[in-house]
C-alpha cells in the first residue's frame, strides 16, 4: 500500500511543459466539443426554436463572451492560466447541462447562452495567450500547425459518433461531452504553473487597434458564427442527423490531411500571399452554398478554404503582441471576434433566412481581405 502511495506521489510531482499540457487539453477538449458542437443548432431546432430565436441565443452568447474578455484578461494575471482554464471548463459543463435540461425548463435556453458565452472567452483568452507566449520563442508557423493537426485529427473522429449518439438521445450526448470536458482538465494539474508577465490593460489593448485588425477580427467572428450555426442546420435539413455527422467527419479528415502541408506552404510563400487568394476563394464560394446540389461538396471543400484562412489569421494574431504583453493583443482579437459574432446575429433576428445568413457570411469573408496587407518585421 505504501508503494502505491509513493508511486501516486511521484506521478503528481512530475511536471510537464505548459505547451505539452495545452496540447493535451486541446486534444481532449476538441474530442468533447466535436461530438456535439455541430449538432447544437439542430438540437435547438428540434426543441422548436426558429432561426430568429437561435440568433437571439447566439447574440446573448456573443455579448456575454465580449464582456468576459475583460474578466478573462484580469483572471489570467490574478489566478493564472491553469486556474482560469479550469474555471472555464466548469462553466462549459454547466452550459451543456443547461442545454440538456431545456425540455424541462424553457428559461434554461437563456441561462445556457450566458454560461456558454462566459466559458468561451474565459477558456480561449488564457489558452491563446499561453500559446502565443510559448510559440514566440520557437517556430510559430510550426507550432500553430501542430496545434491545428491535433485539433483536426481529434475532431475528425467525433461528428459521426456524435450523430449516432444524438439519434438515440441528445441528453446522453450532452452528458458524455461533459465528462470528456472534465477529463480534459486533468493535464493542467501536471503542468508547470505560469502566470502572465504583464497585466491586462484596456489602454494597451486599444493600442493594437487598426482598421486591418478590426475588419479581420469582425469578419472572422461573423463568418465562423454562420459557418458553425446556420450552415450545419441548412445541411441537416438537406440530409439528416447521421448524414450531417458523416459529411462533417469526411470534411475534418480532409482538413487533417491538408494541414500537414499548409505550414510548409505558409512558411515558404509567406502568410499574406496565402491569405490573399484564399480570402477571395472564400468570398466566391459562400453564395454557392445556396445551391442544394453543391452543399455536400462545398462542405468538404470548406476544410481546405478554412485552413488557408484560419491558419494564417491565427499566426498573425499571435505575432501582434509585444513579448510579454500577448494578453492585450489576444484580448483585442477576442473582443473583435465577439463583435463580429454579435453583428452576424442581428440581421438574422429581423430577417431570418439561410439566404440572409450566407449573404452576411460573404460580406464577413470579404472584409478579412484587408488583413492580408498588414506586414510585420518578424514575418515572411
Amino acid at each position: 500500500m505504501k508503494h502505491h502511495h509513493h508511486y501516486f506521489h511521484f506521478l503528481l510531482s512530475r511536471k510537464i511543459s505548459e505547451t505539452k499540457a495545452l496540447y493535451s487539453v486541446i486534444f481532449l477538449k476538441t474530442l468533447a466539443v466535436s461530438l456535439i458542437s455541430i449538432f447544437i443548432p439542430v438540437y435547438l431546432y428540434l426543441q422548436g426554436y426558429n432561426l430568429s430565436q437561435m440568433a437571439i441565443f447566439f447574440l446573448i452568447y456573443s455579448i456575454t463572451a465580449f464582456i468576459f474578455v475583460y474578466v478573462a484578461g484580469k483572471s489570467v494575471k490574478r489566478i493564472g492560466i491553469k486556474k482560469s482554464i479550469l474555471i472555464a471548463n466548469f462553466l462549459h459543463i454547466l452550459g451543456y447541462l443547461a442545454l440538456a435540461f431545456i425540455p424541462q425548463a424553457n428559461y434554461l435556453f437563456y441561462v445556457a447562452a450566458v454560461i456558454l458565452g462566459a466559458f468561451l472567452t474565459l477558456f480561449w483568452v488564457p489558452f491563446h495567450v499561453d500559446m502565443a507566449d510559448n510559440l514566440k520563442r520557437k517556430d510559430i508557423a510550426g507550432g500553430v500547425g501542430t496545434m491545428n493537426i491535433v485539433v483536426s485529427l481529434v475532431a475528425a473522429l467525433a461528428p459521426f459518433t456524435g450523430a449516432l449518439i444524438a439519434s438515440v438521445s441528445f441528453f446522453t450526448l450532452f452528458i458524455i461531452s461533459s465528462v470528456l470536458i472534465l477529463i480534459s482538465s486533468i493535464p493542467l494539474f501536471f503542468a508547470k504553473g505560469i502566470k502572465e508577465r504583464d497585466s491586462f490593460s484596456i489602454k494597451e489593448t486599444l493600442s493594437y487597434v487598426n482598421y486591418k485588425r478590426v475588419t479581420a477580427g469582425i469578419g472572422f467572428g461573423g463568418e465562423h458564427l454562420i459557418a458553425g450555426i446556420f450552415w450545419p442546420l441548412f445541411l441537416y435539413l438537406i440530409l439528416n442527423l447521421k448524414g450531417l455527422g458523416l459529411v462533417t467527419t469526411i470534411m475534418l479528415i480532409a482538413s487533417a490531411i491538408f494541414v500537414f502541408f499548409i505550414a510548409k506552404i505558409v512558411k515558404k510563400a509567406g502568410v499574406n500571399r496565402i491569405l490573399r487568394p484564399a480570402t477571395i476563394v472564400n468570398v466566391i464560394h459562400w453564395p454557392l452554398r445556396l445551391i442544394k446540389s453543391l452543399a455536400i461538396p462545398l462542405h468538404v471543400i470548406y476544410a481546405f478554404i478554412e485552413d488557408l484562412t484560419k491558419y494564417p489569421y491565427n499566426i498573425k494574431s499571435y505575432m501582434v503582441g509585444k513579448q510579454g504583453k500577448e494578453i492585450n493583443a489576444i484580448a483585442l482579437r477576442e473582443f473583435l471576434i465577439q463583435i463580429g459574432r454579435a453583428i452576424a446575429c442581428i440581421p438574422m433576428i429581423f430577417f431570418p433566412s439561410f439566404t440572409m445568413a450566407f449573404i452576411c457570411a460573404t460580406i464577413f469573408a470579404g472584409i478579412q481581405f484587408f488583413y492580408s496587407f498588414e506586414k510585420y518585421r518578424n514575418m515572411n
